[in-house]
């Protein structure tokens, strides 16, 4: 009831928290597609100066994430999408990437 029917999950810099849709979580392959999206967004909080801010720093160039991923963050904010497509296109790749997600946190824990 605290997603927006197309939100499968949300991560909060400001409380350091992924919440996950429960309406979506009963396939397992949105699960884990779920998790490694969000988990990406911790990534990015730490890639701006640690977990203990508010904000999400971008670890790929522009010209580094794949066309399809920067087309479907696009097409995901259709209204602001310069605000959010650097941040999201980032994370639609790693959620549909196995192992990128678990590998940019072992290196954000060190």
């Amino acid at each position: 009831r605290y997603f927006p029917p197309s939100h499968r999950g949300t991560y909060y810099a400001d409380t350091d928290t992924i919440f996950l849709n429960g309406y979506h979580m009963w396939d397992q392959n949105v699960f884990i597609e779920v998790l490694r999206h969000e988990a990406w967004h911790v990534a990015q909080d730490c890639a701006a100066g640690g977990l203990a801010n508010n904000d999400l720093g971008v670890i790929h160039k522009n010209n580094e994430v794949p066309e399809k991923y920067r087309k479907e963050a696009q097409d995901s904010y259709p209204a602001d999408w310069a605000r959010n497509v650097p941040w999201e296109q980032e994370a639609i790749w790693a959620g549909n990437t196995p192992g990128k997600s678990i590998e940019i946190l072992w290196i954000c824990n060190k």
